[in-house]
């Protein structure tokens, strides 16, 4: 279990600047913050393959507890695709456990995607992404939320493949 590091002076992480101005502290920058907060801590990370789909889970160990990251992306063989993903998932166990800039779980990468109005899912993956949320019994109020979205159909394009994969795989334990 970690320990905290009481003698920790208050510091900015180090930030970049991504699509729309938004200010954004990169996982190293945050690895970093983490390691000096923390006398003794712990990031361990998994890999797990299904369908054509890579899947990492990130947990991150501290005295206030133990929060997890998560990333998913179809396997293409892209240069370095498995190192982004890790990252992707250690990012966002650490924004979980506090380690972040902008209020945002997102990475940089999914940040700067985010910027474009066209990349709407369309009628049909809507319609069976809301079909496959009352199946796996998904809170959809709850993921709209983490999207910073109203609705389902706002949630960017980019996510349809990870999330029918991961809520196709609850339904099938259902």
């Amino acid at each position: 279990m970690a320990e905290k590091n009481d003698s920790v002076t208050e510091r900015k992480t180090e930030t970049i600047m991504i699509g729309g101005g938004v200010e954004y502290a990169k996982v190293a920058s945050r690895c970093t913050e983490f390691h000096k907060d923390n006398i003794k801590c712990d990031i361990e990370t998994t890999c797990e393959f299904k369908e054509g789909f890579v899947l990492f889970s990130a947990k991150v160990t501290t005295k206030k507890g133990t929060f997890t990251g998560h990333s998913m992306d179809k396997v293409t063989g892209r240069q370095k695709q498995f190192e982004k993903q890790e990252t992707i998932a250690v990012g966002r166990a650490l924004a979980f456990a506090g380690y972040l800039a902008t209020g945002e779980i997102a990475c940089a990468e999914e940040m700067a995607g985010m910027t474009k109005e066209s990349d709407r899912m369309d009628p049909e993956q809507i319609m069976r992404l809301t079909e496959l949320a009352v199946r796996a019994d998904i809170d959809v109020e709850k993921v709209c939320k983490h999207h910073k979205v109203q609705v389902l159909a706002d949630i960017p394009a980019v996510y349809y493949d990870g999330l029918m994969t991961t809520w196709g795989l609850k339904a099938e334990v259902k």
